[in-house]
């Protein structure tokens, strides 16, 4: 899992076990006394098995494939 530099100034590790990572996008400050539990916001499931996977913002300059749709 690759996250580009501006995901990553607004990333936040949950768990990462098994070969299974959890992270926030965002803001978490506000939800930081709560945790994970009880989330109902958005959420993205991406799953790769041979490659690697590559999170940026749509309007990120990534110099490669435009993945929209999140």
């Amino acid at each position: 899992m690759k996250f580009s530099e501006e995901i990553k100034k607004n990333l936040t590790t949950f768990d990462e076990s098994n070969c299974v990572r959890h992270y926030f996008v965002g803001d978490f400050s506000c939800r930081a006394d709560l945790g994970r539990e009880g989330w109902t916001g958005d959420e993205a499931i991406i799953e790769s098995k041979h490659g690697s996977v590559k999170i940026h913002y749509e309007d990120d300059v990534t110099g490669g494939l435009r993945i929209l749709g999140f």
